[in-house]
């Protein structure tokens, strides 16, 4: 649209100087020697002008014609786009929830090691694709969901090494934050709503992952967890 208007102005622009060239020869009819001949000769700049504007109408309609497919096509390609990372997510949500399960069951089994908490790079990969291809209004909540993913697989890594209870609370904390946000993403990878809810997960919620839906019915009377809620470590 920006090309057609342009070459419209530079088509506009070229006829009136043309036109200006001709009304500066206009015939002077008060002279009583003027021919016809004289006549013709005096106004072939306009008529020049008049012929040449034609074709480049022409040529600009065309112009915009094709930009307007151009960009149609653009569209329903990204649109296309947009539609298959969306679809991709839904599927792979159930993979990160069944990894948040696994993660849930290393941090009690006293399993730190960074890489059996990290996220695949094919899953973060295909999470990046649905946050570019979303909303504008998504792509925070995205950008803090992958944070949150690479904070906590660091976390757990800093804590093989100090061991201590502040940072294994850090670690299960995150674990939940993480899995509260997935719960979030569902909806919108099912096509239930456009918009995802960004806001930070309180602590009630953290409390209730850890001890029920990260938990699954697994005992953890005897275990890291179970001292760190007796403590009151997710209070704060």
């Amino acid at each position: 649209m920006l090309d057609f208007f342009h070459l419209a102005f530079v088509t506009s622009s070229r006829l009136i100087e043309l036109l200006g060239g001709a009304v500066s020869h206009l015939p002077n009819y008060s002279a009583a020697s003027q021919t016809w001949w004289e006549m013709a000769q005096s106004w072939q700049t306009l008529i020049a002008g008049v012929i040449a504007f034609v074709p480049a109408s022409l040529a600009a309609v065309f112009v915009w014609k094709q930009l307007n497919e151009q960009r149609t096509q653009f569209l329903n390609i990204q649109e296309a786009s947009a539609l298959k990372a969306r679809l991709k997510l839904s599927r792979n949500l159930s993979h990160i929830s069944h990894h948040l399960d696994e993660c849930y069951d290393r941090l009690i089994a006293n399993d730190f090691w960074y890489g059996n908490h990290a996220l695949s790079d094919d899953l973060l990969e295909d999470i990046l694709d649905a946050a570019i291809s979303s909303r504008s209004d998504n792509f925070k909540f995205f950008q803090i969901y992958v944070e949150k993913i690479q904070t906590y697989a660091s976390l757990c890594g800093i804590h093989s090494d100090t061991r201590g209870e502040v940072s294994l609370a850090k670690c299960f904390k995150a674990l939940a934050e993480i899995d509260a946000l997935t719960d979030r993403l569902y909806p919108f990878s099912r096509f239930e709503c456009e918009e995802v809810e960004v806001g930070d997960v309180d602590l009630s919620d953290i409390k209730n992952r850890l001890q029920h839906n990260l938990r699954r019915g697994k005992d953890i009377s005897n275990s890291n967890l179970k001292e760190l809620l007796s403590l009151r470590h997710f209070d704060l």
